[in-house]
This record gives structure tokens, sequence and C-alpha cells, in this order.
């Protein structure tokens, strides 16, 4: 009953903190950088608060798991095996060819923002389009720091909103389809990201569905966390490229 409880209550928690107060911390962030871009620590301080307010959460849900009937591997510590009979195997093999295709998109991309200048101008180009722009890092600090935000949110937004969601939506509804577990999953994390405005909440929402999905293919966070984390990582790469190319 009492782990029941705590399912329901980290529910409202991931449906309120992160799509509000998130929401509310960024646009704070966002109005300092515009009125004071001399303040050089308002970068590293957001970034510092953007991992503490991960961190947090993960490690209650490690402590729950610690002294809990839940296991570390119900939570997706475990090495990946295959499981095509969930979604079928057309959907299954279609969406891990999207997961390598990608991965060898992400090392073409950092390959060709090192060779290509017109490369480096497209993506300088659309890295000003960006509508949270001021997130990137510019100092070497902060894109030192940048590099642990990564790991951070590649590590525990995969324990949060894919290997402990996922489990509680189970738990809480078991007789539901899983297509309305990865659903609800991907929504809520796309919430996580409302600071992005629509387009992003869109896109994090479908990418957090097609995580969820493979997730369940491969019964293990590993792959997804180190997939996560190149996600992010390539971000601070292209804006050290670019940045560099303007000097």
């Amino acid at each position: 009953m009492a782990l029941t409880i705590f399912y329901v209550l980290f529910l409202c928690f991931l449906l309120t903190y992160e799509p509000i107060w998130g929401y509310i911390s960024y646009q704070r962030f966002k109005q300092d950088i515009h009125k004071t871009p001399e303040n050089k620590n308002r970068r590293i301080a957001y970034y510092k608060e953007t991992m503490l307010a991960l961190w947090i959460p993960t490690l209650i849900i490690v402590i729950v798991t610690m002294i809990s009937p839940i296991t570390f591997s119900s939570l997706g510590f475990s090495w990946p095996s295959l499981n095509t009979s969930i979604f079928g195997k057309w959907i299954s093999y279609i969406l891990l060819a999207l997961f390598v295709g990608y991965l060898f998109a992400i090392v073409y991309h950092l390959v060709a923002m090192k060779t290509s200048q017109v490369f480096r101008d497209k993506v300088a180009n659309e890295l000003e389009k960006m509508p949270y722009q001021e997130l990137l890092p510019e100092s070497s600090q902060e894109k030192k720091l940048w590099g642990y935000v990564s790991l951070t949110a590649g590590v525990t937004e995969e324990i949060i909103y894919r290997g402990f969601l996922l489990l509680v939506l189970m738990t809480l509804v078991p007789d539901a389809s899983e297509w309305l577990y990865v659903v609800i999953a991907g929504i809520v994390f796309g919430l996580a990201h409302t600071y992005q405005g629509l387009s992003g909440f869109i896109r994090t929402t479908l990418i957090g569905i097609c995580f969820s999905m493979l997730y369940l293919i491969l019964g293990s966070l590993f792959p997804l966390m180190i997939f996560h984390f190149l996600i992010d990582f390539v971000a601070n790469a292209s804006n050290s490229t670019t940045e560099r190319n303007k000097m």
C-alpha cells in the first residue's frame, strides 16, 4: 500500500514539477541571460540547478528500490535482450534500424563538423534559430559542465521516464496495453520539456514514445542512456565547433 501511494505521488510530481517549475525556472534564466549577458556564472548556476533537479528524484528511486520489493533489473539495469513479441517483429526491427541509423547519423554529424566548412555554416544557421539556444554553453567552463549535464540527463531521465515511470504505469494500471504505457510515458517526458515550446514538446514526446518502445524491446536502459547522452552532447560539440569557426 505504501509503495502504491509513493507511485501515485511520484506520478503527480512528474506531471507538475517539471512542466510548471521547469518552465518558470527556464524563463527566469532566459530573462537573466538577456538582461545581464556579462554575468558569466548564470548559465553555470542553471546547469547545476538542472543536474540537481534530476539527481534528487533519481536517488529517491534508487533508495526506494533498495528498501522495497522492486528490483534493479525491473528498472532496466540488465543486459539487453531482444523481445519482439510486444510490438511485433516488423515494428521492433524498424525501430531498431532507426536507432542504429540515428547513431550513424550522430557519428556522421561529428565527423562533418570537423571536416566540412559548408556543414559547419549550415549547423551554425540552425543553432541561431533554436528557440532555446540560450542553454548552449559558451565559455570553456560552461562547455565542460555541459558534458556533465548531458551525462546526467542520459542517466537520470532514462531511469525516471523509462525504467521507473513505465514500472509505475504497469503497476497502477496492470491490464492496459503496452501502447498506452509508452504513449503516456512519452507525453509525460514531453511535458518535462515544455520550456522548449510547443514544437519542443511534440518532438520530445515522440522521442519519449520511441525510447519507451526501445526500452521494452531491449529490456535494458543502458543502450538508451548512451544514446540519450550522445544526442545531448552533440549539441555542445556542434556549438563548440561553430564558435571556433567564428573566431
